[in-house]
């Protein structure tokens, strides 16, 4: 089933209408562009209904980053969906040959935007961000002459096999996710000091930008 993204605009367009009443002129004409008349109930029954993985929550967090992608950020996230063409359905036909949930294929963009060559500070690299030692742990070739973490097909299949294992340790999606960001042991910790194994309990323990990385993926 196709995430529904016409369905997420329509419902964050109305809650963006109630911030509106604190923003500046500017951000209140930006917001009046997207009608719409549908009350918190409405919104939040929405967002229960919708097919994800993930314990979908509202909050500060997530609402911000859909005004990124909805409002603020029109003309990168056309690009965005445009590069969705390319890589989609790689990512959705490993998804379903492991049996993975297929919004799982959503995950590039927080990491990479879909860019195949993205690099971050740390090393990371290509269009699932991964580490040197990652990629070898999943056996992507790196060498002088190739590096597999630019490869569509073969970082894709990594990334499935490790996603898969790391479902195998945590059976939770949001959980999964913050170990992808910030590591298996580092989310352990935050396990052990939240004494629970809930993502929206553990967050306060984590890294701030595995803090925002489940809101991100919403």
């Amino acid at each position: 089933m196709k995430f529904p993204w016409t369905c997420l605009v329509a419902i964050v367009c109305q809650l963006l209408s109630y911030a509106a009443l604190g923003a500046s002129p500017l951000e209140q004409e930006k917001m009046s562009t997207f009608p719409g008349a549908i009350s918190e109930a409405q919104i939040e029954q929405r967002i229960n209904n919708l097919n994800s993985p993930i314990d979908i929550q509202v909050n500060p967090a997530v609402i911000d980053y859909v005004k990124d992608y909805v409002i603020y950020g029109q003309r990168p996230t056309q690009q965005l969906l445009g590069r969705t063409a390319l890589y989609f359905p790689i990512f959705e036909h490993y998804l379903k040959v492991n049996r993975l949930p297929e919004q799982l294929k959503y995950l590039p963009i927080i990491e990479s935007q879909l860019k195949p060559n993205a690099e971050s500070p740390v090393g990371a690299l290509g269009l699932w961000q991964f580490t040197s030692a990652t990629a070898r742990q999943y056996h992507l070739d790196i060498n002088e002459h190739v590096d597999e973490r630019r490869d569509p097909i073969r970082s894709t299949e990594a990334a499935v096999a490790y996603l898969a294992d790391l479902y195998g340790k945590y059976h939770d999606w949001a959980l999964v996710l913050a170990a992808y960001n910030c590591g298996p042991a580092r989310l352990n910790q935050a396990i052990r000091m939240a004494g629970v194994k809930d993502y929206w309990k553990v967050r306060e323990y984590l890294p701030t930008e595995s803090q925002l990385y489940v809101p991100r993926f919403i």
